[in-house]
């Protein structure tokens, strides 16, 4: 996580000085090297934070979501038993 922050700021940094890309003051003041932090700080939309998370809303896809959240329920529902008959090799074996 450490490596990821420092990573970011540096190329937001470079990109500032118009070092392998370009990053407007416009841009830099309206978001965030952790996500989701501009969104929840007010940073977007005037400091409107229920307008923040409507627009991000609006830009996903319902169908992608339920299809995930249809997975994650499946997998969860088996007890992760939908392997095909394999076996975890992280699991402890009894001796």
């Amino acid at each position: 996580v450490f490596l990821c922050l420092i990573g970011g700021e540096h190329t937001d940094s470079r990109h500032r000085r118009g070092m392998g890309g370009t990053l407007t003051k416009e841009l830099d003041a309206q978001t965030s090297n952790i996500p989701f932090l501009a969104l929840v700080s007010g940073k977007q939309e005037d400091g409107d934070v229920f307008a923040s998370f409507g627009k991000l809303f609006d830009e996903l896809k319902g169908l992608n979501g339920l299809i995930a959240m249809g997975l994650a329920a499946g997998f969860v529902a088996t007890k992760g038993r939908a392997t095909g008959g394999r076996v975890s090799r992280l699991r402890a074996t009894s001796s």
